[in-house]
């Protein structure tokens, strides 16, 4: 699905082949270019998941001044952690709340 929709040609990256990455669940990325109404752009796309968030980060820059693969896989790693460091708050807090009294 992440490939799929990575590499949409009216929505994602155009020349890019999707590439697993070692980020959240089923990370994928893929760099290329992407045409937008004012004009042809590089593009790098990140897509995961983490727990129940759906992680899409989305890097555009000059045709000809590509957002560097490993700027971006860095990005999504920080993100990723960053996903499961609040989700791991939220269960501890879930945690300690006190039940309804009866």
């Amino acid at each position: 699905m992440a490939a799929q929709a990575i590499t949409d040609p009216d929505l994602g990256v155009k020349g890019g082949s999707p590439a697993p990455i070692d980020v959240g669940n089923g990370g994928t990325m893929a760099v290329g270019t992407t045409t937008k109404r004012d004009g042809r752009k590089s593009k790098a796309s990140v897509l995961f998941t983490e727990g129940r968030v759906f992680v899409d980060l989305e890097f555009e820059s000059p045709p000809n001044d590509p957002v560097p693969p490993d700027f971006a896989l860095d990005v999504g790693a920080q993100s990723g952690r960053g996903n499961q460091e609040r989700a791991a708050g939220l269960k501890s807090r879930a945690l300690r709340r006190p039940g309804p009294s009866s």
